[in-house]
């Protein structure tokens, strides 16, 4: 009698680690795992959403965390737990219609911002459920969205090969920022929010330095690259920045994870410990740990410092692999 084949892990789609560093949480399909850093042990399971968990974020004080994702061609899905009140239902939102591909908190806490495959991104108040404004100047997917650490901008990367940098109070367009050679699939943002990351197609990662400008009545925004990173000969799937210490990671195909100081564009590793394509990184708050989902359903970790190897969460909490 034949053995039945274990099932396939599901990729690490997302990660982000708790404000206080002592949790990472991990999209994978139909769940998000909830780590312990310092033991490296599963320590909660968040079940029930509706496909693979595409993306997620914390709230500043760290009671919520928000993850999106969805039913491709049928529903975007975005639920908002409060991971220490066991097992409450989270608040459910589906104002999409389509997978949410990025999620972000907005500056106040009072709102979550939400990139989709329906070509929008969305402000919704957290009490009401309801959308508080749609951006809908993308033409195709928008599968990535930031907020800036100083509240003034939200920037959302779409496959239209451009990123578009709204208003963080009023969700008004500011601008359009589009040398990005090819599709973004990537943005983050700078501290303390005037520089933005923008990674895609072409391999390369863009830093975008914003600056306002003033006619007469009107106040625009104008955006111009500062630097350029490079060393992916293929699609960068994602690029982080540490809240502390300077620093830019990015990854993708390759399965190379590239370690910079943004600051003064010094290369301060080349990670090459992931068998297969990074989708996710994710560094922890004070910037010394750095995390990286894979396509093996495995989480890597390594210390910036030095670029070692820190440790691997496997994929107990994955499910067969599904797209």
């Amino acid at each position: 009698m034949l053995k039945a084949a274990d099932p396939k892990p599901a990729p690490v789609w997302a990660l982000a680690f708790s404000p206080d560093g002592s949790r990472l949480a991990a999209g994978s399909y139909q769940k998000v795992g909830l780590w312990d850093v310092a033991a490296k042990t599963s320590a909660k399971t968040l079940s029930g959403h509706a496909g693979a968990v595409r993306c997620l974020a914390w709230s500043a004080d760290g009671k919520r965390l928000a993850a999106g994702g969805g039913k491709p061609g049928e529903l975007g899905e975005v639920k908002v737990w409060s991971v220490d009140e066991g097992a409450a239902p989270p608040a459910t939102m589906k104002e999409h219609k389509d997978v949410v591909e990025g999620v972000a908190f907005s500056a106040s806490g009072e709102a979550v911002v939400t990139a989709g495959i329906d070509e929008k991104a969305l402000a919704t108040d957290l009490r009401s459920g309801k959308p508080i404004s749609a951006m809908t100047d993308h033409t195709n997917r928008v599968v990535s969205v930031s907020v800036s650490q100083n509240g003034k901008y939200v920037a959302t990367g779409s496959l239209d090969k451009t990123v578009k940098i709204w208003s963080g109070v009023d969700y008004k367009p500011l601008a359009n920022l589009d040398q990005n050679g090819g599709q973004v699939y990537s943005v983050a943002f700078l501290p303390p929010g005037d520089q933005v990351a923008v990674a895609g197609e072409d391999g390369n990662v863009r830093v975008y330095r914003l600056s306002e400008s003033k006619t007469g009545k009107l106040t625009g925004v104008n955006g111009a690259v500062a630097r350029t990173f490079g060393g992916n000969r293929t699609p960068v799937f994602t690029v982080a920045v540490a809240p502390k210490g300077n620093l830019l990671a990015f990854a993708g195909q390759d399965k190379t994870v590239h370690l910079f100081d943004y600051t003064s564009g010094a290369r301060k590793g080349t990670l090459k410990e992931s068998p297969d394509a990074v989708y996710s990184l994710a560094f922890s708050p004070d910037g010394a740990l750095l995390a990286a989902g894979c396509r093996d359903g495995k989480i890597r970790l390594w210390t910036t410092a030095d670029g070692k190897p820190a440790g691997e969460l496997g994929a107990e909490m994955a499910a067969s692999e599904r797209k």
